[in-house]
């Protein structure tokens, strides 16, 4: 058995599979540069910098982002904070947990610190829209859609560069990845992907949405890796504030074992709360 975990556009699947396969590294994406942004340098080579090189500031084409709400994966890094994603996913128990929530309700449960997570949705239709009321000065992380793959149920265990592999091939063909800021589209969305380079300690609360055997009333751990695309924004100005994003993966028989699709819409309507004196 192998897990298989896929969040789309801050929607999640969770997909138990059976059966075991490894797979060629999959591409970027359709639009996607073929390696993951580097740190700019001062010369500006190699890296996310412009042509000019000026302190990350500029895009791949010289676009300047100073202006942009969203962090880019070169300031920060992006695969660190999709394994703390994946880290507070486990954190809540299943009941109540903010996935399965589709007004909003619980949208600020787990939430601490300067770093607020958005999250997907488990339901039939693969769509959600929440009002969330978050706390002036906080920034948000999200995935856009992603997988993730551990070694839940795997006997024998997977080696980091087996999962990665897995998680490769399950997002070889993503589409429809779009995201829009107050009716503003977020434009090279592709740049935002994240690469499993390595794999993380992944663990869980007790009844946690991985957590295969609830009544022995512990929690659990495994190695994961993850891949997915994913955007941080800034913290948000005073105001009332819209985030929309869509996200699908398509898997095919020949590659997957199965022929099947999907696409998440979310919508968050995001009012901020007041600033303190």
């Amino acid at each position: 058995m192998r897990t298989y975990a896929m969040i789309c556009g801050v929607a999640i699947t969770l997909l138990w599979t059976v059966g075991c396969v490894e797979g060629p590294e999959g591409p970027a994406g359709p639009e996607g540069p073929e390696g993951p942004a580097g740190p700019a340098g001062a010369d500006g080579d190699d890296g996310a910098a412009g042509a000019d090189g000026q302190d990350g500031e500029n895009g791949e084409d010289g676009e300047d982002l100073t202006d942009s709400p969203i962090v880019p994966p070169w300031e920060v890094s992006y695969e660190d904070l999709a394994a703390d994603w994946w880290q507070w996913v486990g954190s809540m128990p299943a009941p109540g947990h903010p996935l399965f929530d589709e007004t909003g309700e619980q949208c600020d449960a787990g939430q601490s610190g300067s770093v607020w997570y958005l999250c997907g949705v488990f339901n039939k239709s693969n769509t959600a829209e929440r009002d969330c009321t978050i706390p002036a000065g906080v920034s948000l992380f999200f995935p856009i859609v992603n997988s993730m793959w551990n070694n839940v149920g795997e006997d024998p265990l997977y080696t980091c560069d087996g999962l990665i592999d897995n998680v490769e091939l399950a997002t070889i063909y993503p589409h429809d990845i779009a995201a829009e800021i107050d009716g503003v589209p977020v434009e090279d969305i592709y740049l935002y992907r994240t690469y499993p380079d390595e794999c993380f300690d992944q663990s869980w609360v007790n009844g946690a949405l991985f957590d295969l055997d609830p009544k022995d009333g512990l929690g659990g751990e495994s190695m994961a890796a993850e891949l997915g695309y994913f955007l941080m924004l800034k913290p948000l100005e005073p105001g009332d504030h819209e985030l929309h994003f869509t996200g699908g993966f398509e898997r095919t028989k020949e590659d997957h074992g199965v022929d099947s699709d999907f696409l998440v819409d979310i919508t968050y309507h995001l009012p901020l709360e007041d600033p303190p004196f």
